[in-house]
């Protein structure tokens, strides 16, 4: 009896577990049936997402695509004005030059501005950029409107000016020449004694400023004493109203002896690498060539300024200073001349600093090609930045002799 309850027991046992273990497998599968159905919905649901994402990437390409290649902008003004000889008269009225000054630029810049034909399109011609950009530089309106006179858009018209603004600015060393040697000295000293009477003078110096937005950096340095932003520019003129010498860029705050400084002019200067020579004897004194300056800037053995007038001037000094200045507005008439006929620098230049240098100094070579030319324009008015505060160092004693020399010698001869 002993034996069958064992079996029985036994037999219940194995039943018990067999079906423990079947149930523990039941379940392991019911575990990775979710599991499988888990991933494959996540699966399913990424690729729902994904090609939603695809679908709305193309509906905003199709939503940006171009919708014309080039808006039609009808302006042939242009080109009738530059088929016509008849309409000569009106080239200096509405881009500041004579039609065969505006021939000689785009010779000038033909090279880097002519652009290859394809099979899309005609490309816009040399003579229509180089309208362009001279309508811009003459009128100072923004590149929307200086390209829908022309015809084109407004992110045409800022590289077509930003490319000619280059290439002339590229040929700054070819119009903008300071005398290196003696025989250039002795031509520019020639030139302001023929027309000024005074001896040794190669030129004019002076700064204006350049009207600017506030920058994002700094701006406080650029808020000059006349209570708006700038930038200095500073300029040697030479008795023909050409430049040989210009530097646009410092802080309207500086000084103008401060931006001689930084300019490298000052130590060019003193370690006589300009301005040393020829010599000449007047009443004694052998007299070197001399820049001729207000009262902002120091009295040294090259750089002349006028008697400063403190109500005590003797009738020499007076003299003097009557011609001194005479010839020295020279350099003011030639920073007239430049804003009046290229207005966008008589206006506030919405520019980046680095994009405005180039732009003033394009219309500095500009400036000196019509000069070359004979290309004249009538100055509004004169225009001078000067500041009537002397910079205190009139005491050099080599400067003084030198101008009292130069004072006598224009008492006696002028």
């Amino acid at each position: 009896m002993q034996p069958q309850k064992l079996r029985i027991a036994y037999f219940l046992f194995l039943m018990i577990f067999l079906l423990q273990r079947q149930r523990a497998l039941l379940f392991q599968q019911l575990y990775h049936f979710i599991i499988t159905e888990e991933e494959f919905r996540l699966r399913r649901r990424n690729r729902q997402l994904l090609l939603k994402i695809l679908a709305q990437i193309k509906q905003q390409n199709v939503q940006r695509r171009r919708r014309a290649w080039v808006w039609p902008r009808p302006q042939n003004w242009f080109k009738n004005l530059l088929a016509s000889p008849a309409l000569d008269f009106l080239w200096k009225e509405h881009f500041r030059v004579t039609r065969e000054t505006f021939e000689f630029l785009c010779d000038l810049v033909r090279v880097k501005l002519q652009k290859q034909q394809t099979r899309f399109r005609v490309p816009v011609s040399v003579e229509e950029r180089v309208g362009l950009a001279l309508w811009r530089l003459a009128t100072g309106n923004s590149y929307r409107s200086c390209g829908l006179q022309f015809g084109l858009g407004k992110s045409t018209a800022k590289i077509i000016c930003g490319e000619f603004e280059q290439a002339i600015f590229d040929l700054k060393d070819r119009f903008i020449k300071f005398p290196l040697t003696s025989e250039e000295n002795g031509e520019k000293m020639e030139e302001f004694e023929e027309l000024y009477g005074i001896p040794q003078i190669v030129g004019a110096i002076d700064g204006c400023h350049i009207e600017i937005n506030a920058p994002p950096q700094n701006h406080e340095d650029y808020f000059n004493r006349k209570q708006h932003y700038s930038v200095n520019l500073q300029a040697i003129v030479d008795a023909n109203l050409k430049f040989i010498h210009a530097t646009v860029g410092y802080p309207g705050s500086i000084h103008d002896a401060r931006v001689l400084r930084l300019s490298g002019l000052y130590d060019c200067a003193e370690n006589q690498q300009i301005l040393s020579g020829p010599l000449r004897n007047i009443s004694g004194t052998d007299v070197g060539p001399l820049l001729a300056g207000d009262s902002a800037y120091p009295l040294t053995n090259w750089l002349m300024k006028p008697f400063p007038d403190r109500g005590r001037l003797t009738p020499k000094q007076r003299k003097f200073n009557l011609k001194f200045s005479a010839l020295r507005c020279v350099v003011e008439r030639t920073f007239g001349m430049l804003k009046s006929r290229w207005r966008i620098i008589l206006k506030t230049m919405e520019q980046k600093t680095i994009t405005l240098k180039k732009t003033v100094i394009a219309a500095c070579v500009l400036h000196n090609i019509c000069i070359e030319r004979g290309d004249l324009h009538d100055a509004d008015d004169s225009d001078s930045d000067d500041s009537s505060d002397d910079d205190g160092e009139g005491r050099n004693e080599t400067g003084n002799n030198i101008r009292d020399i130069l004072k006598d010698y224009v008492w006696e001869n002028l």
